[in-house]
């Protein structure tokens, strides 16, 4: 898993009005400094992160006070466990492999060995084991049960506070998430754009399969002017 993460500040905040602003593609055209007033209150952690990575010098913008407030962090899954992985299968289909051919070319010149047949080793590896996690639904809904997308769904250890996995709602609103044995006490923490972040601390030792339809309260204080990016 590779973390990006980015702090969004306005150190001096602007006080032209957003509503008497001209509105484009970005966002609005400010005729007071003319220049273009991008609407970021819109943008999800991903595309603040890709965007600010991209640009330099200060850019002028529309934030919420939670995006200000709060680090902009995004996880990704890292390419290299999948090549890993991909590794370690061929690896293991070749070994596979070469127990069998050496086994044949052995007979063949006559000599006696005793080996554990292939079939019994795929066996052994294929033999599955007891599933113990705990699996965790949803929707994430606004004040008028309007589904929000692209809504940060975050699991903490209730032992230590580090983070156990991230995973987003769709565009249903719904999202989907397993968690190991381990982490059944855990806190959860729901964040939007443009909306106040709820946590809730779970308990799921008795019912490994729980379901939540989470309501977010929308945040209507927004502040522009030059945005500064800090990267973590």
């Amino acid at each position: 898993m590779r973390k990006q993460s980015i702090n969004l500040a306005v150190p001096t905040p602007c006080h032209e009005n957003w509503d008497h602003m001209t509105s484009n593609e970005q966002g609005r055209h400010c005729a007071s400094c003319n220049k273009t007033v991008i609407d970021f209150s819109l943008y999800t952690d991903k595309e603040l992160v890709e965007f600010f990575k991209k640009t330099e010098g200060n850019v002028c913008g529309r934030l919420s006070t939670y995006q200000i407030s709060n680090p902009i962090i995004v996880t990704e899954q890292s390419n290299n466990s999948f090549f890993h992985k991909l590794f370690l299968g061929s690896a293991l289909a070749s070994w596979l492999g070469f127990g069998t051919n050496a086994h044949a070319q052995q007979a063949d010149n006559g000599m006696t060995i005793k080996q554990t047949s292939t079939a019994q080793h795929t066996h052994a590896l294929k033999r599955p084991r007891a599933d113990t996690s705990c699996r965790v639904s949803g929707k994430v809904v606004d004040g008028n049960q309007n589904p929000i997308q692209d809504a940060t769904v975050s699991f903490y250890s209730a032992s230590d506070d580090s983070i156990v996995t991230t995973v987003y709602t769709d565009s249903t609103g719904s999202f989907n998430a397993s968690l190991p044995e381990k982490y059944y006490k855990h806190k959860m923490s729901f964040n939007a754009y443009s909306y106040r972040h709820k946590n809730l601390h779970e308990d799921f030792t008795v019912q490994k399969t729980q379901y939540f339809k989470i309501e977010l309260t929308h945040y209507e204080h927004m502040i522009m002017g030059k945005i500064k990016c800090n990267p973590h």
